[in-house]
């Protein structure tokens, strides 16, 4: 999404941690300042990849760690 955005193919809506290198090297611009927090991350995978045992583990080991 950010390597579109950067790309000139439209915006991008994402945490402002995720590309600070990129507004630091002036690659993208940020057209507001407001920041919204939503308090939530989400674990993803494509669709067309399986998943394997190992993001199995991943996923259980994370939502343990999270449940702490």
């Amino acid at each position: 999404m950010l390597e579109a955005a950067q790309a000139g193919a439209g915006i991008a809506i994402a945490p402002v941690n995720m590309f600070t290198h990129l507004l630091n090297s002036e690659r993208i611009v940020r057209p507001f300042e407001t920041e919204i927090s939503l308090g939530s991350y989400w674990l993803t995978r494509l669709q067309s990849r399986a998943q394997t045992p190992a993001m199995r583990d991943f996923s259980a080991w994370l939502a343990g760690e999270c449940g702490k």
